[in-house]
């Protein structure tokens, strides 16, 4: 069972991190075309919402792999109740400074401590391991493919040709980095099946 839930975690890290940086990526050239010019102010904030892609992602399978199955309702419901106080709290009292922001800032907390709480429940409980080298591989993988794609589409306009662009380039060289750092799940997954 631990076994499966190293492979699926870190897998699903693989794909969520290429995600939040494909979000930041796509930002600029996809919202005029997608949502419209009167939707402009998104551009601020979607970047600093792309985040909560990974932490949600991994709490939510934390709890739905491990968690809920062993019946650690207790736990869970804890690590709720304390993510849900600490965004609460945040927003309350950044929104009258910051606006929005404040709201931003309060989901991505809020998110990261509940990803840190069923992280520390998973880890204090089982030989379950972060694999913190891919991790970082796949981190910098990302930033490659940020820069690249940022550099490359710079002067194209809002269109859903630049966005196909920026993904097939963007998914072309996360892809290409995780191979080549042997950081690729799907590349340990084909191997095996030979």
């Amino acid at each position: 069972m631990m076994e499966m839930i190293q492979k699926t975690i870190h897998f699903q890290l693989y794909f969520t991190i290429a995600i939040m940086f494909g979000i930041i990526l796509l930002n600029d050239k996809i919202v005029n075309w997608f949502f419209g010019s009167n939707f402009s102010e998104i551009k601020n904030i979607l970047p600093l919402l792309a985040p909560v892609i990974v932490t949600q992602s991994f709490q939510m399978s934390v709890a739905t792999q491990y968690l809920i199955p062993k019946n650690e309702m207790k736990e869970y419901n804890i690590s709720v109740l304390i993510g849900a106080a600490i965004t609460v709290m945040t927003t309350v009292l950044t929104i009258p400074f910051i606006g929005v922001y404040g709201a931003v800032i309060g989901i991505n907390l809020g998110y990261f401590v509940v990803s840190i709480l069923r992280l520390k429940m998973l880890l204090r409980d089982t030989n379950f391991r972060i694999e913190y080298t891919n991790v970082l591989r796949w981190i910098f993988s990302g930033t490659v493919m940020l820069s690249i794609g940022i550099i490359v589409t710079k002067n194209m306009t809002s269109s859903l040709l630049t966005t196909s662009i920026q993904v097939l380039l963007g998914g072309f060289i996360y892809l290409s980095l995780t191979s080549l750092l042997d950081a690729s799940p799907l590349m340990d997954m084909l191997r095996k099946s030979k």
